[in-house]
């Protein structure tokens, strides 16, 4: 438990929790008065955890350390309140918060990955060689913006990663499956990634490895410009 409280903000009474939703307004909390009633349980809310530990109260951005950490010293699911879980944060501990959400984000990454690798060994979607890996673009997670230049209007839009970093009935239902339109060949890969080609050879590579056509977006596959240079370099080197 040493560790998970040192990853933790302790809500003490009276701490200043600022909401920038509603114009950065600050409201002073006194949850830690609940500590005593609910210690020992835990709850999460969003990407946030709370726990009661020794008449104090907790939070942190969940990864599968804290929840493994809560329930290997005995926390039971409660239903306290979980601060901290709606874009909120502590006044005197933002850049404490907010490191902790970072590694709390790249820890969900992780495990989204182990767990899309996992389900596909157990569903026969296979790996494919680094070769061909090499002629696709995985696409960022900031995805990859671009511009619509021949609307009458031109206009920028993103295009994002095809599956969110959560193994739910979405990501089961895309997760080695294909597509194309105009000439890209957008496909799930076994670690969940979004990976984009142009060269229709591959489509064979994809059946041979257990994937299947099915109809997902095709990001790049409309008449744009992509934004980032170096992005847009990648892509134009991968045309035939």
């Amino acid at each position: 438990m040493e560790k998970l409280v040192e990853n933790s903000v302790r809500l003490y009474s009276g701490i200043i929790i600022v909401y920038p939703q509603f114009y950065n307004k600050e409201e002073e909390l006194h949850v830690s008065d609940l500590a005593p009633e609910y210690d020992g349980m835990f709850n999460t809310n969003n990407s946030t955890v709370a726990y009661c530990f020794q008449n104090e109260f907790y939070c942190t951005p969940i990864t599968r350390e804290a929840l493994e950490t809560l329930r290997a010293n005995g926390f039971i699911k409660g239903d306290l309140p979980v601060p901290l879980s709606n874009w909120d944060y502590p006044k005197d501990q933002k850049a404490k918060w907010d490191e902790l959400k970072e590694r709390a984000k790249e820890d969900r990454k992780a495990a989204f990955t182990d767990e899309c690798i996992s389900y596909s060994k157990k569903h026969g979607i296979g790996a494919l060689p680094k070769e061909i890996l090499g002629k696709c673009l995985e696409m960022p997670d900031k995805g990859i913006m671009v511009l619509y230049k021949r609307a009458k209007l031109p206009f920028k839009q993103t295009y994002f990663p095809i599956l969110r970093p959560i193994l739910d009935v979405t990501a089961v239902e895309r997760i080695g499956r294909y597509n194309e339109s105009n000439g890209v060949i957008a496909f799930i890969y076994q670690n969940g990634k979004t990976m984009l080609a142009r060269d229709s050879s591959i489509i064979a590579d994809l059946k041979a490895a257990g994937y299947r056509e099915a109809a997902i977006t095709v990001p790049l596959s409309e008449d744009v410009e992509i934004i980032d240079p170096d992005i847009k370099a990648r892509w134009a080197s991968l045309k035939k």
